[in-house]
């Protein structure tokens, strides 16, 4: 899809509010500002796509189909890459807290370790510190 839009002369450019952009301008926007984009480009090929016996499609119509396959296909991978994040984020948070844990539970053993001593070998062990 990426090289028909590449191929197409003259080149494709999408609606964005007062603005035209490029097919890799699309890549900058938001999944809001670009399901906003697809709905409206959907919206027109619905309204072209009506039954008929001699079902031509123009060159507008497969323009119309390929700016929402574009688009659906940008935001699919920006939802998935969205995701990957936040389950890296989440699995940095899990790593971080799993490491706390494991600190605490050595600060105990060692609590553990100074508590089994003698009076004197603690009154020595401070003399260490």
């Amino acid at each position: 899809m990426f090289e028909q839009l590449g191929r197409m002369r003259p080149k494709v450019r999408f609606q964005s509010g007062s603005n035209l952009l490029a097919g890799e301008d699309l890549w900058d926007l938001n999944v809001t500002v670009l399901d906003q984009m697809y709905k409206y480009y959907n919206k027109q090929l619905k309204e072209t796509d009506e039954d008929s016996l001699l079902s031509v499609r123009s060159k507008a119509d497969d323009e119309l189909a390929l700016k929402v396959e574009i688009i659906k296909h940008i935001v699919a991978i920006k939802q998935s890459e969205a995701l990957e994040k936040s389950l890296k984020k989440a699995e940095l948070e899990n790593n971080a807290r799993r490491k706390e844990w494991a600190i605490e539970a050595q600060m105990e053993d060692e609590k553990a370790k100074i508590k089994a001593m003698t009076p004197e070998e603690r009154a020595k062990f401070l003399a260490t510190l």
